[in-house]
């Protein structure tokens, strides 16, 4: 597999569900797939940046020409801008289009679960059958179904919060954001040493469920309090 065309696939949005799988595999077991990867979204996100500044600068020209344009000649100055301006509409449009700017793509460009600090769950590995252990080689292995109601088991018979945070991630993998959003504001009520992590996904979670307003809210306090993930915050919130 060549990585670098998978990492394309991933950036643009065309990358097939298999692709997704092998890249989640390989941003837990390959740290040169991981940094390449998150160079790419650094990069794309600078260039959406820079087409978009590009653009307004554009119009901004035309508009200073206009004002500055004498009335008998504005009308043959428009005559050949307006081709121009039409031009600039639809590379914008194709730009914003083909870098992912919905808030679909751009919740798959930025998402990825939490990676599982509580046990060692590697592949092969034999699973201790305690609850912790299994509960955590579920999640890390995407049965977030099975995955849920072990981790519901743990927090009802160890009220954790951390139980909370994986609950609400494994949710949010499983694609219920309505519940994942609950619990996520659940689990913050207790601050605990994931509470910058939650308000990360928190964000996530309401980019997918096209609550943008509450995303950016979220998102602005993360890159003002440089908390968790606060780079990838200063991104989103500039695509949004």
């Amino acid at each position: 597999m060549d990585n670098d065309a998978l990492i394309q696939r991933l950036i643009t949005g065309t990358a097939t569900p298999q692709d997704q799988e092998l890249a989640a595999q390989l941003t837990h077991t390959d740290p040169a797939f991981n940094a390449a990867y998150n160079e790419a979204q650094d990069l794309r996100a600078a260039l959406i940046k820079d087409k978009s500044a590009s653009l307004k600068a554009l119009f901004n020209a035309q508009e200073t020409a206009q004002n500055s344009t004498p009335h008998a000649t504005k009308r043959g100055v428009l005559k050949y801008l307006l081709p121009v301006l039409a031009a600039a509409a639809i590379i914008s449009f194709i730009v914003l289009y083909n870098s992912g700017t919905g808030s679909n793509e751009l919740y798959d460009t930025y998402y990825e679960p939490y990676r599982n600090v509580m046990s060692t769950t590697e592949r092969g590995a034999i699973v201790e059958e305690d609850l912790v252990s299994r509960a955590f080689y579920n999640y890390d292995a995407r049965n977030y179904a099975i995955a849920i109601q072990q981790l519901d088991s743990l927090y009802n018979q160890d009220p954790q919060a951390i139980y909370l945070f994986y609950k609400a991630n494994a949710l949010q993998g499983a694609g219920d954001f309505k519940q994942a959003i609950a619990l996520y504001k659940k689990h913050q009520q207790q601050q605990d040493d994931f509470y910058a992590r939650s308000r990360w996904y928190l964000a996530l979670a309401y980019l997918k469920d096209n609550n943008l307003n509450e995303a950016q809210i979220i998102l602005k306090e993360i890159v003002a309090l440089k908390s968790y993930n606060y780079k990838n915050a200063s991104l989103l919130l500039q695509e949004l």
